[in-house]
């Protein structure tokens, strides 16, 4: 898989389990994106579902 950001290029694979559920952290993701937006973006990969999380300093602010 390969994200593009307008910092920095984001690439990885599955480890060999795959068929496991995993969880996993993406950064550099635009705050303007929705969580549609990104799930979208990632639909080719299986993903079933995305949570923005509450910035550090600003709790009400998904990051």
């Amino acid at each position: 898989m390969r994200i593009d950001c307008d910092i920095m290029s984001l690439s990885c694979s599955l480890p060999n389990r795959s068929t496991e559920s995993k969880v996993g952290v993406i950064f550099c993701i635009p705050v303007s994106d929705s969580e549609d937006d990104i799930l979208n973006a990632l639909s080719g990969q299986n993903v079933p579902h995305v949570k923005r999380l509450p910035m550090r300093d600003r709790p009400d602010t998904r990051s």
